[in-house]
């Protein structure tokens, strides 16, 4: 009965460890942003330290849901939650790699360069980012409530931040043309707004997780009927 109860315990340590590394990973993303449309390499510095911290708790969760499964042989239901929070983990983990990656360019790249051109642009990056960080916090609220189903408007709401990637894209275009080139802050911002787009990817893989979580099935998108 002890042991039982024990491996109760763990499957709740777990679960509350993924959603508390969804939450970390949140404030990442959001505060990654905020620093790189402000420009604000003194404050990206110690933001890239949440790292750390979600690797940290990607490998715990990791090494704890494959002790589960060679030592307790889980009932289905369980082994699925072990499966998925292993996965979700490593999303999870990534969408943290590229919170540091534009935390990094903040920090080490746009000082010494010229921001003018690309400062019309830091509302639009500003909107997309919201975008992203939005999509994360309600597809992690979905893993919370098991709202399984969430995955449909999760891949609705991807196609809109590829549609303000694209938007975005165009803009920096026209901007270079106005301005003779695209200039070397262009470039450092175009590679930041793909990790976002990179993260919003990867939330949509959370999502399907979330799926397989509560039906026991992949996630296959509905064929259209013609």
């Amino acid at each position: 009965m002890n042991v039982r109860k024990g491996y109760q315990e763990e499957l709740y340590e777990i679960n509350e460890q993924l959603y508390e590394m969804g939450k970390q990973t949140i404030t990442f993303v959001t505060e990654a942003v905020e620093a790189f449309v402000a420009f604000d390499a003194e404050s990206a510095e110690p933001i890239r330290h949440y790292e750390r911290q979600i690797d940290a708790l990607h490998q715990t969760i990791e090494e704890k849901c494959i002790a589960i499964i060679a030592t307790q042989q889980p009932v289905a239901s369980d082994l699925r939650f072990l499966i998925a929070a292993i996965k979700i983990s490593a999303e999870i983990e990534r969408i943290a790699d590229y919170a540091n990656n534009i935390a990094k360019i903040t920090h080490k790249k746009l000082p010494g360069l010229d921001l003018g051109p690309v400062v019309p642009l830091q509302e639009v990056v500003k909107d997309m980012g919201k975008l992203v960080i939005n999509l994360l916090s309600d597809t992690l609220q979905a893993y919370e409530n098991k709202t399984h189903d969430f995955v449909v408007s999760a891949k609705e709401r991807d196609a809109e931040v590829n549609k303000a990637n694209r938007a975005l894209l165009n803009l920096m275009i026209e901007t270079g043309r106005n301005n003779g080139n695209l200039t070397q802050a262009m470039l450092e911002m175009h590679t930041a707004i793909r990790y976002l787009e990179r993260a919003a990817d990867r939330t949509v893989n959370i999502a399907e997780w979330v799926f397989y979580l509560g039906t026991g099935f992949r996630y296959v998108k509905p064929k259209k009927i013609k």
